[in-house]
């Protein structure tokens, strides 16, 4: 879905797509986890690049892997692409603790690196502490 965020302090708003390069159905795996952490991703399709406008809207794209980052199409120039190449979840097979594991260091991973990303749209320098 779309998301917003807020700069503190201000009126502009950040806004976050999400699609797939060959949408699939969504991972109830996934579902369940989310769920635990608070968040709703659950929806009656998996969406795809046509499905969230055009690219030229968005001033970032990030893939989460090199596949991904393969089959981008080819973006405008204003627009930075950011290759995180994460490790899949739902790929893990194992015991239920260890694909519970593989979902949360992948949530972690985006956590993190989304965190970083906003701090960096905000201009807050790397590694400051916030005033």
């Amino acid at each position: 879905g779309y998301y917003d965020y807020t700069l503190a302090g201000g009126s502009k708003y950040l806004h976050f797509g999400s699609a797939g390069m060959e949408p699939r159905p969504v991972d109830m795996r996934m579902v369940a986890f989310m769920a635990k952490q608070g968040v709703e991703i659950a929806r009656p399709r998996p969406r795809g690049l046509a499905d969230v406008g055009s690219l030229s809207d968005y001033s970032v794209v990030v893939t989460l892997n090199q596949e991904a980052a393969d089959a981008c199409p080819p973006l405008p120039y204003r627009t930075v692409h950011l290759a995180w190449d994460l490790a899949d979840p739902s790929k893990v097979t194992g015991t239920p603790a260890e694909v519970e594991q593989a979902y949360a260091t992948a949530y972690a991973d985006l956590d993190s690196k989304i965190g970083d990303l906003i701090d960096a749209l905000r201009g807050k320098p790397p590694h400051s502490e916030e005033v």
